[in-house]
């Protein structure tokens, strides 16, 4: 019902953040609403960033995406979930995975002309943004990828170091070797 209600409104509000105000204020008011509404704006955010992106607001469209995945791992977190977890994980992997797309795309765009220094942070935030999506569907084949365009650029970067930190820390994440990292990245290329 929030669900359908926030559609009709997002008429008269525009802005997804409007939107996304509105039924966090909703659900903050009713406690049996919380869930739907943090998978509302979850669903809301997400696509805004589409909306963000296809505009070249890519800046606006990765935070979007952030505050979606963050909304949607709420939604996850409740017990009365208002739709399947399958669902829910399903689209939070997908803001995950954009968000992490639009930082690689960012340090890419930027590492030969401003040097990996530059770049650093959206490619921590990639790697970040990747392994949360694995984290949620481990056999997300554009999370996959993802990370190993992100271990690519460090290595084009000729940041030796910071290719073996960034094995090292998915790794520790995962609970399982390098090389099995190694070869199911080399796996989704």
């Amino acid at each position: 019902e929030l669900h359908e209600f926030a559609r009709f409104e997002g008429f008269r509000l525009g802005e997804p953040e409007a939107l996304v105000a509105f039924v966090q204020q909703v659900g903050a008011g009713t406690p049996e609403a919380r869930a739907e509404a943090a998978a509302t704006a979850g669903s809301i955010l997400e696509d805004g960033a589409l909306i963000a992106e296809s505009e070249g607001r890519a800046e606006d469209a990765a935070r979007l995406s952030e505050r979606g995945a963050e909304a949607l791992a709420r939604a996850l977190a409740a017990d009365d979930a208002p739709t399947s977890r399958m669902e829910l994980a399903a689209r939070r992997g997908r803001c995950l995975v954009q968000a992490g797309r639009l930082h690689l795309s960012r340090a890419l765009e930027q590492l030969p002309l401003a040097g990996l220094d530059s770049v650093r942070a959206d490619l921590a935030a990639a790697e970040r943004l990747y392994g949360d999506a694995l984290e949620q569907q481990p056999d997300d084949p554009k999370a996959h990828a993802g990370l190993a365009q992100a271990a690519d650029a460090w290595y084009q970067a000729g940041d030796l170091p910071g290719v073996r930190d960034a094995f090292g820390r998915l790794a520790r994440r995962f609970k399982v070797s390098a090389l099995v990292i190694l070869r199911r990245i080399h796996d989704a290329d």
